[in-house]
């Protein structure tokens, strides 16, 4: 191995040590909870997801709870998680679900009713 390989691999290793220190002792939240496509961190997706599936059958704390948030703290978080001054992505997002289930229920309900119709038109036609 050349001389100049050991360098590189040893600061390879040192920079992955720095950036794992960093990340660990950093004050800096976008570090350690890194957002996605949609602006959003792991928690608060989950808490979305949970949020819209339940359609009000927990509460907003029971929610924040359940996607990981700190139960002494599940309260004041899930207050602020809805607060749409606070977090704007996170309202965007529950709208968005919200609208996208209830047009999927919509959509079945349509199929339904075009099934019994024809299904009506069959036994007349008996």
């Amino acid at each position: 191995m050349s001389e100049k390989d050991i360098y590189t691999n040893k600061l390879a290793s040192l920079e992955k040590k720095v950036v794992r220190n960093t990340i660990a002792n950093t004050r800096d939240m976008a570090l350690k909870y890194p957002r996605g496509e949609d602006g959003l961190t792991d928690k608060q997706r989950i808490f979305v997801e949970i949020y819209v599936k339940e359609e009000g059958r927990l509460t907003p704390t029971e929610c924040a709870r359940q996607a990981g948030y700190k139960p002494e703290r599940a309260p004041t978080t899930a207050s602020e998680l809805l607060n749409i001054k606070k977090y704007p992505h996170i309202v965007l997002q529950l709208m968005l679900k919200d609208y996208v289930v209830k047009l999927q229920g919509c959509m079945l309900k349509e199929k339904r009713l075009e099934q019994d119709q024809l299904m009506i038109c069959q036994e007349r036609m008996c």
